[in-house]
């Protein structure tokens, strides 16, 4: 199964948006076991509910493990980390939330191809011309 985690950049971080904490793509993170949904690790099967909390600089693939909460938007988790991430430059975020998240596979495979550091590039450059 796919899951899926929107989170945000700073300062050429990928950071939370919940604590402002920086996730580190194949770092495990682990919190307590929660107990309640929102109170640990949240994460989305679906991208479109994803994007639906934080509007993402970032939207990772992220690998879910320990126990889980599972609500019909979310999963709340004791541990966590990011497999693949890709930058969601405002463009792709607005066409992503016109569509219901179906993009061509075109626009996948441009995303998937680049480098991270070209995806940086490519975001801060779209950023600015904002």
């Amino acid at each position: 199964m796919t899951y899926w985690k929107s989170l945000k950049y700073k300062d050429g971080k990928i950071i939370s948006d919940y604590d402002k904490s920086e996730w580190k793509i194949g770092e495990w993170r682990t919190v307590c076991e929660p107990t309640e949904l929102c109170k640990g690790l949240n994460c989305s099967e679906m991208i479109l509910d994803a994007i639906g909390f934080v509007k993402p600089d970032v939207i990772a693939e992220v690998e879910i493990f320990g126990k889980c909460l599972k609500d019909t938007d979310k999963y709340t988790c004791e541990r966590m980390r990011i497999l693949r991430a890709w930058f969601t430059p405002p463009k792709l975020h607005d066409k992503m939330a016109t569509t219901g998240g179906n993009l061509s596979p075109e626009e996948w495979i441009e995303f998937e191809h680049l480098s991270f550091a070209g995806m940086i590039e490519q975001y801060e450059k779209e950023m600015k011309q904002e």
